[in-house]
């Protein structure tokens, strides 16, 4: 921020579809909001995950929709607080919803209720091409619906993918 480096972290107000961003404290070891006003999304968010570009040093927001799109906005310091700008948006298909980043190579992870999780680059000047990772049974291991994702690597060659099933209860 400015001429500082901080520790940004990022919350979606799902209620209001807004984006907020706050930093780390070190002497009161809280989260504080930064300046500025939230960023409006004017959708209903339902899934969200961030990227710091390796290639670029540059952080980016990714927002998935009920709508089916998953939207990459640059963020960016205005007067001591954050701003976005959107880079892209990829129709993924009805009921995008939870995301994961894998930074090490540069790819997102999102769940999309209707037919699965699907994988497409993270840099925004990439192709946009997503790739069906796991469908929907019968057609793959998916039981019903993922409400969550993560992603672990276990070293530099080798990253798993978790995905919460509801059917799986």
């Amino acid at each position: 921020i400015g001429s500082r480096t901080v520790d940004l972290a990022l919350a979606v107000d799902v209620s209001r579809a807004q984006l907020h961003f706050f930093t780390f404290d070190q002497a009161s070891r809280r989260l504080e909001p930064l300046p500025g006003k939230p960023v409006d999304l004017g959708v209903e968010v339902t899934g969200f995950c961030s990227y710091r570009s390796p290639v670029t040093g540059k952080v980016y927001a990714l927002v998935a929709t009920d709508d089916g799109d998953l939207e990459q906005l640059e963020l960016h310091d205005r007067d001591g607080g954050i701003a976005a700008i959107s880079m892209r948006r990829v129709p993924l298909g009805r009921g995008a919803g939870p995301c994961a980043v894998d930074d090490a190579t540069q790819t997102v992870i999102v769940s999309v209720e209707t037919t699965g999780l699907w994988r497409l680059a993270a840099e925004p000047e990439s192709d946009a091409t997503p790739m069906q990772i796991d469908a929907l049974a019968p057609f793959g291991t998916i039981d019903e619906e993922v409400k969550g994702v993560a992603i672990y690597r276990a070293d530099t060659a080798t990253a798993y993918v978790f995905a919460a099933d509801v059917g799986q209860g």
